[in-house]
């Protein structure tokens, strides 16, 4: 976009269609009351900034960059594939990070971190082997 206002217009029609795809796979925003929800989501850190050529070696564009960060929190993992479509569907959307947690009253979390200490104790033998 030419302008900030521009820029952040165009930010907002994205993250609607963002939220819209999530609602229609059963995601809810996050809150104190949903954070045991099977799937919601959070925005934050919304900030702009002048677009800069740096593949061509060129400065400042003259455009302007909105950007929002947002996080998927995916509880149930059967729904991995249904989050996935749909939000292929949104162009703007990047993905920069994933990752994943356990919640530590989950009743298999001590099974699940033993088997990943030992994996971990086993790789590290392999290895100065």
């Amino acid at each position: 976009m030419d302008s900030k206002t521009g820029a952040e217009a165009a930010l907002a029609q994205a993250q609607r269609r963002f939220v819209a795809a999530l609602q229609q796979v059963g995601g809810v925003p996050l809150t104190v009351e949903s954070t045991r929800s099977p799937l919601a989501w959070s925005s934050h850190s919304l900030h702009t900034q002048a677009e800069h050529d740096y593949e061509h070696g060129k400065g400042p564009t003259g455009r302007t960059i909105a950007q929002l960060s947002v996080a998927v929190y995916v509880r149930d993992v059967s729904r991995l594939d249904d989050v996935g479509a749909a939000l292929t569907g949104i162009p703007e959307l990047e993905v920069h990070q994933v990752s994943w947690h356990v919640d530590a009253d989950n009743p298999q979390w001590p099974g699940v971190r033993a088997a990943a200490i030992q994996a971990a104790i086993f790789a590290r033998v392999a290895i100065t082997r």
